[in-house]
């Protein structure tokens, strides 16, 4: 699923012509933790939502690849930079989002 939405998606929309085909990146306050891997940046399934100040986002507890029900509920990938830090509730984090339809809570 992260590979259709980062790898697919862009590709198939350059070759039907979109100029801007990457998803729409913001950055969003973070509402638990999440960790860095050394050497790795990699994309945590999350739920965004817009709050009083700003967007937060939620990483989801099971982020294994192979369950489609983590994927389902997901809206965005909080983009987890490579290195050894650990993110804790009130992070800035970089999010791509997937669908604004869910996002805006409609």
């Amino acid at each position: 699923f992260v590979a259709l939405q980062e790898l697919i998606r862009p590709a198939a929309l350059t070759l039907a012509g979109r100029r801007d085909p990457l998803l729409p990146r913001i950055v969003a306050r973070l509402e638990g933790t999440a960790r860095a891997k050394p050497g790795l940046t990699y994309a945590s399934y999350a739920q965004v939502r817009v709050a009083k100040h700003g967007f937060v986002v939620r990483p989801l507890i099971n982020q294994c690849s192979a369950l489609t029900r983590t994927a389902s509920v997901a809206d965005g990938f909080i983009v987890v930079p490579s290195g050894s830090a650990n993110f804790v509730t009130g992070a800035q984090m970089d999010v791509d989002v997937f669908d604004w339809t869910a996002v805006a809570g409609g």
